[in-house]
């Protein structure tokens, strides 16, 4: 998906008054700082959206501040043991996360990277929600917060 076509959708519903608040990122050397710090590769479409956005509130979902992504990261991995290559990007409201699946630094590419995969809270649960791209995942949380326009 083009991240042209979320952008567009994101207008739309500011014009016709869906809450949306945006944070430009503003330092060009964020992402690469995050991946050497967790040992990750970013897939293309997540460092789009992180690229543009620090922070992205579409509705009533809240995507995780990139400036928050050093403290929640290593607690994430320690209290839930979820794997190296999970980043999360937005609270399920149920005390887990949506994570977009990465690739761990130096390693080969997971058959899942790029997608974005949910996991709850509980330790040792496996994956419930699986969405295959991640600017399709975001365009779909976006469409959820539009359904009453």
């Amino acid at each position: 998906m083009e991240f042209s076509k979320l952008q567009e959708k994101i207008s739309y519903l500011k014009e016709n008054g869906v809450t949306v608040s945006e944070v430009p990122c503003k330092d060009p050397h964020l992402l690469q700082s995050l991946e050497r710090m967790f040992g990750i590769e970013l897939p293309e479409p997540v460092r789009q959206f992180y690229s543009h956005y620090e922070y992205l509130q579409i509705g009533p979902f809240e995507f995780t501040w990139a400036r928050n992504l050093p403290e929640l990261v290593p607690k994430l991995r320690r209290e839930f043991h979820i794997p190296k290559n999970y980043l999360p990007i937005l609270w399920d409201g149920m005390g887990g996360y949506y994570y977009a699946v990465c690739a761990e630094a130096g390693a080969s590419r997971p058959e899942s990277y790029g997608s974005v995969v949910q996991r709850p809270a509980v330790s040792g649960k496996t994956v419930e929600f699986d969405c295959g791209e991640f600017l399709e995942f975001v365009l779909s949380r976006a469409e959820i917060a539009g359904d009453d326009v």
